[in-house]
């Protein structure tokens, strides 16, 4: 199966300046409402376009159909020779990785109980609540899914009124990938919050302890088998 690597073009600006090799970097899909993830596999840095088109052939930068000249000028209509002297260019290869999503529809919520229904183990409600509470349309309730190969492989639930992290779960062939926390940095956007109310039982805490760590969430209570975090007594 062949790779899809994309190249993305600009000037070497401070913002690009601090992209590294095996970075992710995540770009915006307006018109589907998703996030393309993105890893960084390669980063050429010229002092201007046109170097930096003429030290690769042109399929580098684009289709080989496509004229140098053509790709030039239209780069050069987005940044000036002045820009480009004064900060230098740089073109960044990546390959798509995941796609992160919030728009649920059916099919995909029937995706995401199959892959979280293990937690009814310990909530007998869940099946119940995911399709009639947080899966819905409700500006409240905001469901994050991440995909892989048009498979969802993560997903985090959020209540906003009660800037509460109700569940996390991330596929078990794809944990310690960084799932959870590209996860989360989604969550707090909407959250606006890095410390957001959440329980957990007392069973999976061990699946947990890395991102309590980590963004230094505090044990605030315990509820029966129910550990709480950031909120409640």
């Amino acid at each position: 199966m062949s790779i899809m690597i994309i190249l993305r073009m600009g000037l070497n600006d401070e913002k690009r300046k601090r992209i590294w090799l095996h970075d992710r970097i995540i770009f915006n899909n307006n018109k589907d409402n998703e996030k393309l993830v993105c890893l960084v596999t390669g980063i050429t840095k010229a002092k201007n376009f046109e170097s930096l088109l003429s030290s690769k052939p042109i399929e580098v930068f684009a289709d080989k159909s496509v004229k140098c000249e053509d790709l030039l000028n239209k780069l050069s209509s987005f940044y000036s020779l002045e820009e480009q002297d004064k900060h230098g260019v740089i073109g960044i290869g990546v390959i798509p990785e995941y796609v992160i999503g919030t728009d649920i529809n059916k099919s995909i919520i029937d995706e995401i109980y199959n892959l979280t229904k293990e937690i009814e183990k310990y909530y007998f409600d869940y099946k119940e609540w995911l399709y009639n509470k947080q899966c819905i349309s409700d500006e409240d309730r905001v469901t994050i899914y991440i995909k892989k190969d048009d498979k969802i492989i993560g997903v985090a639930n959020l209540k906003l009124s009660e800037n509460k992290l109700c569940t996390i779960y991330v596929d078990k062939m794809f944990r310690n990938m960084g799932i959870s926390n590209m996860l989360l940095d989604e969550a707090f956007k909407y959250l606006k919050i890095t410390k957001p109310y959440l329980t957990c039982h007392k069973s999976n805490l061990k699946y947990l302890n890395n991102l309590i760590k980590k963004y230094n969430w505090k044990k605030t209570g315990v509820v029966g088998n129910e550990i709480l975090f950031n909120g409640g007594k």
